[in-house]
């Protein structure tokens, strides 16, 4: 590639040596002097450019032929440019890619705040409609509410009219639909025939001779006391209470309190008041209390739906299942 200094030192050296009278190679030269030192100006100057260049390693002095690798380097070049003109197409349709992205990303942002509005809107009007609905739920209860308290109103009414059609009837339970001995009081009907059904009169006939002879009002009580009514309670049981309805409330109480006392210890009949449902349940209710207020030996007693105990009135009630002071007026 480029020249040892030593060489170049060496033919410089032999380019420049003193031309002497002995040592003359071209005798032409000498024949004229001006031409013979325009032409060592000449060669020096030319040594000094080739030395310049030679020092810049950019010239070979005897470079010899062209290298073998000028056309891989120019295959090269070419790879490089086809690389650099693919590179340059991919890059025109990732650019192209990302625009239809950004694209896309701008469509759905603007169908998001489409949705999100009308979402929003969606929203304020299901809050009107929960609103309306809370108002009329409200209105409702508050209907519903009056008109339980009318209900209740009017069951009260409804049992206060019932107790009051109820209130001369008595409730005579034990007395067979067919007996054959109760000290012979029933001896004239139990001679009918077991299939045939008991009439009103039969039926009237047991509570007179049971006036009579149970409870001991007398005879001419047991003729001459005036019942408007009596039937059976419907059901399957032999037994089936009696229902008598006696005209007079003085004479219903007479046979109601000689009941109580003749019959306190009698585990076969019963004489009680005929009372409502809704009354008949809250008695049935309050009959634990009775028995524990008992035990405890406290004074006690049943009056209608209510139970009296040591002075104080008490009901039952249904939401607690238990039993709540009444406060008297």
């Amino acid at each position: 590639m480029g020249c040892d200094i030593s060489q170049w030192r060496m033919r410089i050296g032999s380019f420049c040596q003193s031309i002497g009278r002995n040592t003359i190679k071209y005798p032409a030269m000498l024949l004229n002097p001006n031409r013979i030192t325009n032409l060592k100006l000449l060669v020096r100057i030319t040594l000094c450019i080739s030395a310049i260049l030679l020092l810049s390693g950019d010239v070979e002095l005897n470079p010899g032929p062209p290298p073998t690798d000028i056309r891989p380097n120019t295959r090269l070049m070419s790879l490089s440019q086809s690389k650099l003109s693919w590179d340059k197409g991919d890059n025109d349709a990732l650019s192209r890619t990302l625009q239809e992205i950004r694209s896309e990303m701008t469509t759905m942002s603007t169908n998001m705040l489409a949705m999100k509005t009308e979402m929003t809107g969606v929203n304020q009007n299901i809050d009107k409609l929960n609103d309306k609905l809370d108002s009329k739920i409200d209105m409702l209860q508050t209907e519903n509410k009056q008109l339980k308290s009318r209900v209740v109103s009017l069951e009260n009414q409804v049992d206060k009219i019932e107790a009051g059609s109820r209130k001369n009837n008595l409730l005579f339970m034990g007395v067979d639909d067919k007996p054959s001995d109760v000290n012979n009081v029933f001896e004239d009907i139990s001679n009918k025939s077991s299939n045939q059904k008991e009439s009103w009169e039969e039926c009237e006939m047991k509570i007179r001779l049971f006036l009579e002879s149970v409870l001991e009002l007398g005879k001419e009580f047991a003729e001459n006391v005036q019942i408007e009514h009596v039937q059976r309670v419907r059901g399957t049981e032999r037994k089936r209470p009696i229902i008598v309805r006696i005209l007079s409330y003085r004479d219903r109480n007479l046979v109601l309190e000689n009941g109580k006392n003749i019959l306190k210890q009698s585990q076969t009949y019963r004489v009680n008041e005929d009372f409502t449902p809704s009354v008949r349940t809250a008695r049935k209710n309050l009959s634990p209390f009775l028995l524990r207020a008992r035990e405890n030996g406290s004074k006690v007693s049943m009056r209608q739906d209510k139970l009296l105990i040591d002075s104080k009135l008490y009901t039952f009630d249904e939401e607690t299942q238990d039993i709540q002071e009444v406060t008297r007026k």
